[in-house]
């Protein structure tokens, strides 16, 4: 497995049925705003590869496992939104019908968008709890991506309150000196649900 470019790699990596492939992170080392990241792909007939990919301007990362069978490089996906889409604050006004069946729509909908790669409460106030919040007849309930915060959205609507978005305003990020505002098109990596969002990613290396 020798491959000429990160999207070459990918593309081959696709080519293998799930079952029969493994990719393991080996090493996953922070350099100034970048990432060193080594993986090891293991097909169905034990051929082994060791991939170096180098992931320029780290944005933000998460390994909460070690092993998966499958990998992609997007430059559209729910994760990206905080970088690609203006900020918006989400109201609320009445109560629900079904208090616990929105709370319970408002984490399905966040599970199908991010499954276990961010916490419902990414966005919310940590210190006040949602059942909380929704026990108040009108307020503040969170700021985010407009994308996200219209999903939330039609959860609101379909349980019987309505909405309202207030203060739109380009996202902002720290570049490791300072506080940036402006639509960003960072990339990310997935290797199942272990993802690095950067600004471009270039494989150094593979070998068998």
């Amino acid at each position: 497995m020798n491959y000429s470019s990160i999207n070459s790699f990918i593309k081959n990596i696709s080519r293998y049925d799930p079952e029969d492939v493994d990719v393991a992170v080996l090493k996953l080392i922070r350099v100034g705003s970048d990432i060193d990241l080594d993986l090891l792909i293991t097909t169905e007939k034990d051929t082994q590869c060791v991939c170096q990919i180098k992931c320029l301007r780290v944005r933000a990362y998460s390994l909460n496992s070690y092993s998966f069978s499958e990998i992609a490089l997007l430059s559209e996906h729910p994760l990206l939104w905080r970088y690609s889409d203006v900020s918006v604050s989400l109201y609320f006004n009445g109560q629900p019908t079904d208090r616990y069946r929105l709370i319970s729509d408002l984490m399905s909908v966040h599970g199908a968008l991010f499954s276990n790669m961010l916490p419902l409460d990414f966005f919310l106030n940590s210190e006040i709890a949602i059942q909380e919040l929704l026990t108040r007849s009108f307020g503040f309930f969170v700021r985010g991506p407009k994308k996200l915060m219209e999903k939330y959205a039609e959860c609101f609507m379909k349980n019987g309150v309505e909405y309202s978005f207030v203060g739109e305003s380009e996202p902002r990020y720290w570049n490791g000196t300072s506080f940036v505002s402006g639509i960003q098109h960072p990339e990310i990596l997935l290797v199942g649900e272990i993802f690095v969002i950067a600004d471009s990613f270039e494989l150094l290396s593979s070998s068998v």
